[in-house]
């Protein structure tokens, strides 16, 4: 045989009355941390708040509302705050052929657990700067490349022009040591 059951009314005010309270206690984190300074504090949660004044006899450690509530003068609490500042920010010209982002200069400050949305703007061109260098050793042993590499020429800048209209080749020679066995010195050579 049951008992007398509560009613729903009743129900709903003690799952209030306890999700309430359990909210209140697992939410601060800044009671629970074993801190011993202002700076181990503020660095507990984004919500943590320090009472500086001397003569405050509860947990220093604590949300700024629950310190107000216990009788901290608002000019002793400790609380740090979050910055975001945009030093930096020129618009993006998509008449420059390179990579470029807006903006390009941020400073951040921010509290343990709290976050910050920002946009990033980025452009990135459908053709790039080709640069291409070709360095060659010039020593009697890579005749054979040369010459292949004089056929090549054309073929090469063609190849570039289909991947992009700014391109530019370098050609650079070199011969490693001027001694035997390295290099053949003899003048009819």
């Amino acid at each position: 045989m049951a008992g007398p059951r509560p009613s729903p009314w009743a129900r709903l005010l003690l799952a209030a009355l306890i999700s309430i309270s359990l909210s209140g206690t697992l939410a601060n984190r800044c009671k629970k941390a074993p801190v011993k300074s202002c700076t181990e504090c503020v660095r507990v949660d984004k919500d943590c708040a320090y009472c500086t004044d001397e003569m405050f006899r509860d947990r220093r450690c604590n949300t700024q509302a629950e310190l107000l509530a216990a009788g901290c003068q608002r000019e002793s609490i400790v609380v740090m705050e979050s910055s975001f500042q945009i030093t930096e920010e020129t618009q993006i010209d998509t008449t420059l052929r390179r990579s470029q982002m807006s903006p390009q200069g941020l400073r951040v400050r921010l509290r343990p657990g709290e976050e910050r949305h920002f946009e990033l703007e980025v452009f990135e061109p459908l053709e790039s700067p080709v640069d291409l260098y070709i360095l060659m050793d010039f020593s009697n042993s890579m005749s054979d490349d040369l010459d292949n590499l004089k056929k090549m020429g054309q073929n090469l800048a063609q190849v570039l022009s289909q991947l992009t209209r700014d391109y530019t080749i370098g050609f650079g020679k070199f011969v490693d040591k001027v001694s035997v066995p390295q290099t053949d010195m003899r003048p009819e050579k």
